[in-house]
């Protein structure tokens, strides 16, 4: 059993930019398996664009054959000069020659079939100029991924993963707060759509370094996928007006996992977690302390007990198999890391600098699981 998109994280630390992507770029093997690298380290709007040029010029003399996707996320690391990679590759059992990369009005995209099933992997989507209007940005990339999803003859309800990375997502111009505006130009993309017997998909709304918003996402269709919610928790699309700070007030569409049944057993994504209960965040607490009850969120979604809600029902639990950890300050990282490890020692994981989308909220944890005993 494998998880359905295995991933590893691979680590540089040079002064030269050009420098870290070659020697991340150097550690990759089995480079025809690899569907996508998102790159993370320090940037600024200054420096983003052209250090996106020198990846998308570099990635490919690495490269024999196909060039797998690349985006590149403005997230800092423990060290300021340190970069990483997140490395994705093809599922064990699936033939690196059924995968296929492709573009639209240069927006990369990579497809793999495999018997009636279809995965569709979209690298980081922008908009034209990151000096647009927050709204405007939204709404130009889902034009560009709802295009793509058409071309391939692919549903926006078949969207199972999205990790949406938004600059200054706290920050209020004209009365609107940046994760509203784009939590608004989600919404009315969502509504050419029926979502009703499916859910949507697990997502991560985060902080980035630059004034932007960058999107990227998996669509699978042919597969069972179930979405997973946590009683622990009011789920984020039922969220009350209150919460929302101007524009059109759309609730966050996601839910709290997604739970996907293929061959090679059961594979969840689980969405960026935080200290909610409820709806209220539990701004009371320290980092550390909001680390905790993060792991409580995400075991409790994961346990045997939740499962059963969903007809599964024979005593298994999910298990985390990977992580991505956001911190707000890094002068919490060492209490945050402590009660990471009490609970996932040795798994693999990745410490990132980011603003959360509440301004009390220290700490944010997403990542993968899988049904290690093939029971679900």
């Amino acid at each position: 059993m494998t998880t359905y998109f295995p991933c590893s994280y691979l680590y540089a630390n040079f002064k030269s930019f050009n420098n870290n992507i070659e020697a991340l770029l150097n550690q990759i093997t089995g480079k025809d398996r690899v569907t996508s690298l998102v790159f993370f380290g320090s940037s600024s709007d200054e420096n983003y664009e052209k250090e996106l040029a020198v990846l998308t010029t570099i990635v490919p003399g690495h490269f024999k054959t196909q060039i797998p996707l690349v985006s590149y996320v403005s997230q800092s690391l423990p060290d300021s000069k340190m970069m990483a990679v997140e490395v994705h590759c093809l599922p064990d059992g699936v033939p690196s020659e059924s995968l296929i990369f492709k573009q639209q009005e240069g927006l990369r995209y990579a497809i793999f079939e495999l018997k009636s099933t279809k995965t569709l992997v979209i690298e980081g989507a922008m908009a034209s100029s990151f000096s647009l209007s927050y709204t405007r940005q939204g709404d130009e990339i889902f034009e560009k991924i709802g295009a793509v999803l058409s071309s391939e003859s692919m549903h926006i309800h078949e969207i199972v993963r999205q990790w949406n990375y938004i600059g200054n997502i706290t920050q209020v111009q004209n009365g609107i707060q940046n994760y509203q505006a784009f939590n608004d130009a989600r919404a009315r993309f969502y509504e050419k759509t029926d979502w009703k017997n499916c859910g949507y998909p697990a997502a991560t709304g985060i902080g980035a370094d630059v004034s932007g918003i960058s999107v990227s996402l998996i669509a699978i269709s042919g597969l069972r996928s179930i979405p997973v919610d946590n009683p622990l928790q009011i789920a984020a699309h039922s969220y009350s007006q209150s919460l929302l700070v101007g524009g059109d007030k759309r609730t966050p569409k996601f839910e709290r996992a997604r739970l996907i049944k293929n061959g090679f057993g059961s594979n969840c994504f689980v969405s960026g977690t935080a200290a909610i209960r409820g709806e209220e965040s539990m701004k009371v607490l320290n980092a550390g302390l909001q680390t905790r009850q993060t792991i409580e969120n995400i075991n409790y979604l994961l346990s045997a007990e939740n499962l059963k809600r969903y007809g599964l029902n024979n005593g298994a639990r999910l298990e985390m198999t990977g992580l991505r950890i956001y911190v707000k300050k890094m002068e919490y990282l060492d209490s945050v890391k402590s009660e990471i490890e009490k609970t996932w020692p040795g798994l693999p994981a990745i410490y990132l600098q980011a603003d959360i989308c509440r301004e009390e909220l220290l700490v944010e944890i997403e990542g993968t699981a899988m049904d290690a005993q093939n029971k679900l």
